[in-house]
């Protein structure tokens, strides 16, 4: 009787840790806003930024794409299907046109269909100066997602209409 006197708070401690860990994991939802957001970091680029890193950062941003990536963005110089080195390149190739790029994601809206799907509306604002031009703007977004390897990786991004003729 003494041997399982001793177990019982270690079952007690067991059972709430387990508890602990349950509630307090992150959700889906809370989970894809921090992707996107990493997301926005990583493109983003400052005046006196240290070109050795550009690498570092490309090689992250791959990590949240699928193998391939769609964009439907009429104003975006990136359209199509890309294969996640074809988006690397292309994404290093105008991000080093910039002399600036502040990406920021607001206003997200998830909606997570099946276990492995997701879809995402929000905002994107933009702003960037490239050889003497200033571009600040917002464009509404909707973003599929889907979970491969317990990590949400984009699939699709394209832009909302908002206003049709």
């Amino acid at each position: 009787m003494q041997k399982y006197r001793a177990l019982i708070p270690l079952a007690i401690v067991v059972l709430l840790s387990a508890w602990l860990a349950y509630t307090l994991r992150p959700s889906d939802e809370k989970r894809i806003a921090k992707n996107l957001n990493q997301v926005c970091l990583i493109l983003s680029k400052g005046e006196s930024e240290n070109p050795a890193l550009l690498a570092f950062k490309m090689f992250d941003f791959a990590r949240f794409c699928a193998e391939q990536v769609s964009f439907d963005i009429e104003e975006a110089p990136i359209k199509g299907s890309y294969s996640n080195e074809q988006l690397i390149s292309e994404a290093s190739r105008y991000r080093a046109m910039c002399e600036s790029l502040q990406l920021s994601i607001m206003d997200l809206e998830t909606e997570v269909n099946d276990e492995n799907q997701a879809l995402v509306r929000g905002t994107l604002k933009v702003k960037l100066t490239a050889q003497g031009y200033s571009f600040d703007e917002m464009l509404p977004l909707q973003i599929q997602m889907r979970k491969i390897e317990r990590a949400w990786k984009i699939t699709r991004v394209a832009k909302v209409k908002i206003f049709s003729k």
